[in-house]
């Protein structure tokens, strides 16, 4: 034990001199200010741009433009549509002046809906299946339940078209199949992006702070009272710290973005994505504090293997040219795994769950959320942790046999078998 706290002597000093050159590099600090900027345009831009080029005529194209809608129901149904993106080119106007005619009546839990209407037939499937939608969301907000607990529910939603006046009703009874809810693909989607930036971005940090210290000789210095590990540790965990705040920040932006497109162009511009967000708040609800813990270990393990990777590949190398080919490794299992959980996440079976739980880089892009969603149990997830963690020492251990060497050494840049091959042959530390 004593022998391995030696080994992490001036982690702090490491740490603390790492992050403030993180913090006062210009280059880093343009990059902020840039990345900044970009996140606060995004979300106007995007809604200019896509007003401009129709945005407005394809949902005009959709929806029928005059419905009378009479709401017989026990939902402020009417003033809902109204904050629909795709109802910004529909009028509500009265029986005798549309072109298609809407009724919603029931109550919770069952409502019906009738569409009839001179307008397209398209049109009024499409008017139809956004009423669906409507009231799907009213309802489930009215019963405060997930998608999970609705589907379990007896009474269905019924929908029917009648074709002309003395066209018999048709009801057919619509099932919500929470395995069809697209909530579990966005979860999963939304998870593996901030893993792949968090792993990115880290990694790259990390591998630009090696070369540059290295390239400057300074490295050589620091070794002469730190030892190898923990130079490496303090590197890590400067960078981890730098890029949650760099995160923070950008996060901030886009939430200054969201408020400037709703003060420009209304609320209803920014509805789809404020519910998106929305719709996470009964999962966390439901799951507590620990769905919390669960994403944050979880971002904690595949951070450290990346950034140890990374750090290591940075050692190998001798000159800044060399960087991006240092980056190379990171980011091809990086992107491997964030492609790989796309598609794990439109597969169903308790068998693609367990492969993406347990698989070595898979497992950090699909664990916590296939424990969340209810397709792993617990000891599954506890399971993938250890193998992830024990990735993790290896790769110290590794860094511990061959991170001196690498770092004084200047050559050609050394690949990973041999790097391997030093560890097999070099002493700890040496």
């Amino acid at each position: 034990m004593g022998k391995y706290k030696a080994s992490l002597s001036g982690t702090r000093q490491v740490f603390s001199f790492t992050l403030t050159q993180m913090c006062k590099s210009r280059g880093n600090l343009v990059s902020l200010v840039i990345l900044l900027v970009l996140m606060v345009v995004s979300m106007p831009a995007m809604t200019f741009f896509q007003q401009r080029t129709g945005g407005g005529e394809e949902t005009e194209s959709d929806l029928p433009a005059l419905v009378n809608l009479v709401d017989e129901s026990d939902l402020s149904l009417t003033s809902a549509v109204k904050l629909l993106p795709e109802w910004s080119g529909v009028t509500l106007v009265p029986e005798e002046e549309a072109e298609a005619q809407a009724t919603v009546t029931g109550s919770l839990p069952a409502y019906t809906i009738a569409v009839t209407g001179s307008a397209s037939g398209d049109a009024l499937r499409a008017l139809e299946e956004s009423l669906r939608q409507a009231v799907e969301n009213l309802r489930l907000q009215a019963a405060g339940l997930t998608a999970k607990q609705l589907a379990i529910l007896d009474g269905g939603l019924r929908i029917h078209t009648p074709q002309t006046d003395d066209a018999a009703v048709d009801e057919k009874p619509i099932v919500v199949d929470a395995d069809d809810d697209m909530s579990n693909f966005w979860l999963q989607y939304g998870y593996s992006i901030a893993v792949m930036i968090l792993c990115l971005m880290s990694a790259s940090y990390v591998i630009r702070a090696v070369i540059e210290e290295k390239s400057s000789r300074l490295v050589e210095l620091l070794l002469v009272s730190v030892e190898p590990m923990a130079l490496l540790l303090g590197k890590v965990l400067a960078a981890m710290v730098y890029v949650l705040g760099l995160l923070a920040v950008l996060a901030a932006g886009w939430g200054i973005s969201l408020a400037v497109t709703a003060a420009i162009f209304g609320g209803e511009a920014v509805t789809s994505i404020t519910s998106g967000i929305a719709g996470l708040i009964p999962l966390i609800q439901e799951q507590g504090v620990w769905a919390v813990a669960v994403v944050v270990i979880s971002l904690t393990l595949g951070y450290l293997t990346m950034s140890l990777l990374g750090g290591l590949s940075g050692a190998s190398c001798s000159q800044m040219e060399e960087m991006n080919a240092a980056s190379g490794a990171v980011m091809t299992l990086t992107m491997a795994g964030y492609l790989a959980s796309c598609v794990v996440s439109a597969l169903p079976g308790k068998g693609v769950a367990l492969l993406s739980t347990l698989c070595p880089v898979l497992s950090l892009f699909c664990a916590p959320v296939q424990y969340l969603k209810g397709a792993v149990s617990l000891p599954w997830l506890l399971l993938s942790w250890l193998i992830q963690l024990v990735l993790v020492v290896a790769l110290a251990w590794l860094s511990g046999r061959v991170y001196a060497r690498l770092i004084i050494y200047n050559g050609k840049r050394l690949n990973w078998r041999q790097i391997l091959t030093m560890a097999r042959g070099g002493k700890e530390g040496a």
